[in-house]
């Protein structure tokens, strides 16, 4: 069964959710490392078992190309507390139980409002590490290895790619008509 976020990030990003699947399966074939779930395109599952503390965070462990898929659980009332705020974008959204955002985590720092006493509230994060990619980069190696290692030729073509990151990744991210076309 492909996980229902999966199938989210396919829908609406589609390259990106090609590149993060493509990555895992070359992961996949390397090393003992797997996704999550079967067919996830997500390298990473985190649980938050508790009230955050409401400080603004961004995820640099998160690649640049990804989203962050976050579900809110837990017994709360959403009118009182558990309202997600970006700051740089002055939004603030109310997150009801069972909620489930996609966020660029890794360039926009955002932050959950405290729950209420006697209310709990818990984070199911979906994302895909930016060391996962390095390693793949690397030859999965650690960066001490490489540098190590590697070639001049092999970190010139590491460099080159490095680059080309952010270019390249724009092109991942889906166009409002290809969306609805």
């Amino acid at each position: 069964m492909i996980h229902p976020f999966t199938d989210l990030v396919k829908q609406f990003f589609t390259r990106v959710h090609a590149f993060m699947r493509a990555q895992l399966n070359i992961l996949e074939e390397h090393s003992a490392i797997v996704a999550p779930f079967p067919g996830s395109a997500f390298s990473t599952v985190e649980f938050n078992f508790g009230d955050a503390p409401m400080h603004t965070r961004k995820d640099v462990r998160d690649a640049f190309h990804a989203p962050c898929v976050i579900t809110i659980l837990g017994d709360f009332n959403p009118l009182e507390s558990a309202i997600l705020m970006v700051p740089r974008d002055n939004l603030a959204m109310c997150c009801p139980l069972g909620s489930t955002i996609v966020i660029a985590s890794s360039v926009k720092d955002f932050f959950f409002t405290k729950v209420k006493p006697g209310q709990t509230r818990y984070l199911f994060q979906q994302s895909f590490h930016s060391g996962i990619q390095g390693w793949i980069d690397r030859g999965f190696r650690s960066a001490a290895a490489y540098d190590a290692e590697a070639t001049a030729e092999e970190k010139l073509e590491v460099e080159t790619r490095s680059n080309a990151r952010v270019p390249f990744t724009v092109k991942l991210f889906s166009r409002l008509n290809e969306l609805y076309a």
